[in-house]
């Protein structure tokens, strides 16, 4: 790979970092609502995400393959909203992982005859609903279908999707009321 190469990707990506250059502003404020939509305000720096675009540039002039990087103002606004998608996938690993946890550990602290008492609630609750709503349910939630698969299976191919996921909403509060009605929530002292 020529050094001009390098060079001149560096030179490019210089100017990026100059306040009164217009493509700067807009590429720091382009990583800075991305952070924001991320929710990554907070965990990550807006330099933070260039400098690991620029890296990853610098590696690809540098690798074997020699991948040139033919509009590096274009390319550093894909790659930091790449970087930035990295990131928030790896949040979202550690907060699952997080719930995963506070669920084994909340698992322990509940009594089994509570459990129970709440699934054969949910039980008899279920088998209030009308047969149609039960089937929808069963279909979408306990077999996991998509809202067409459902559609189709209920035999009903010229109803819309969004008619059937209003219904399907609809249905899911009858089982909550039904659920409350025979288990009525318990009313917790304030600490």
């Amino acid at each position: 790979m020529p050094p001009d190469i390098l060079q001149q990707f560096n030179t490019e990506l210089t100017s990026l970092l100059d306040a009164d250059n217009p493509q700067a502003r807009s590429l720091l404020a382009f990583i800075r609502r991305s952070l924001w939509q991320y929710n990554l305000q907070d965990r990550i720096s807006v330099i933070d995400i260039f400098v690991n675009a620029y890296l990853r540039g610098v590696e690809q002039l540098l690798s074997p393959s020699g991948k040139s990087i033919q509009h590096p103002k274009a390319w550093m606004r894909s790659t930091t909203l790449n970087v930035i998608r990295e990131h928030a996938r790896h949040q979202q690993k550690e907060c699952q992982l997080s719930v995963e946890l506070v669920d084994e550990s909340s698992q322990r602290l509940v009594d089994d005859s509570v459990v129970e008492d709440n699934l054969d609630a949910v039980a008899k609750a279920f088998h209030r609903l009308n047969h149609d709503d039960r089937k929808l349910l069963e279909l979408k939630y306990l077999q996991g279908m998509s809202w067409k698969e459902v559609r189709d299976k209920l035999g009903k191919p010229n109803d819309s999707l969004a008619a059937l996921r209003k219904r399907g909403q609809r249905t899911l509060d009858k089982l909550r009321t039904e659920y409350h009605e025979i288990r009525p929530p318990v009313d917790r002292p304030d600490n």
